[in-house]
C-alpha cells in the first residue's frame, strides 16, 4: 500500500529516533517508538467504525491522554 512501516533516524551514527507505525487495513492506529521501554506508543488513534469508509478519527491518545474529535457545526 505504500504505506510507512519504520522511520529510523542516525546522528553521527547513533540511532535518536526509531519508530514503528502500525496499521489495521489502510488506517494507521499507532506509533511506537522502539526505544521506549515504558509505554513506547506515542499516539494510538480510534477510528470511527460506523463509516463505511475511514475519514474520520473518533479519538487520539498521546501522552497517556485521550483527545476526542468533533464536528462544529
Amino acid at each position: 500500500m505504500g504505506r510507512r512501516a519504520t522511520k529510523v533516524v542516525t546522528e553521527n551514527g547513533v540511532v535518536t529516533t526509531s519508530h514503528r507505525f502500525l496499521y489495521r487495513g489502510y488506517l494507521q492506529i499507532a506509533c511506537c517508538d522502539r526505544k521506549r521501554a515504558t509505554h513506547p506508543c506515542l499516539w494510538l488513534v480510534t477510528w470511527d467504525p460506523t463509516q463505511e469508509i475511514a475519514t474520520r478519527p473518533l479519538a487520539i491518545q498521546k501522552d497517556g491522554t485521550w483527545y476526542t474529535f468533533y464536528k462544529i457545526s
